[in-house]
């Protein structure tokens, strides 16, 4: 799917939400779907309402904007553990990270830990 491995993106899926295609929007109101995806990321990559990607009947196109979202930060980053680390925290906050500027979160860190082995 759209030049990342399978593997990789229901790793993505698991994490994000146990594989749930119910999981809907989170608390917060900014991650939808199976693969939580924000609503700067939908928008991008879909002509749907931001409300539609909690609605388990689009999970394809959740899973498939998450594909493209993956494989965008990974061109970005250039390696998997930052795509990772980004699909987490956001690629503005990574790059204030990796600049000094603030920290990666523990939450960040636990996440990309979850793709090792």
């Amino acid at each position: 799917m759209v030049g990342i491995s399978r593997n990789a993106l229901e790793r993505v899926i698991f994490n994000e939400s146990r594989g749930n295609p119910y999981v809907g929007m989170d608390k917060s109101n900014y991650s939808a779907g199976i693969a939580q995806i924000s609503r700067t990321v939908w928008k991008t990559y879909s002509k749907l309402p931001y409300e539609e990607s909690a609605n388990a009947k689009y999970y394809e196109q959740n899973i498939t904007i998450a594909a493209q979202y993956l494989k965008m930060l990974y061109n970005r980053f250039g390696n998997w553990k930052e795509a990772l680390q980004a699909y987490n925290v956001g690629p503005t906050a990574l790059t204030q990270i990796k600049a000094g500027l603030r920290k990666l979160p523990k939450i960040t860190q636990r996440y990309t830990q979850n793709f090792k082995g």
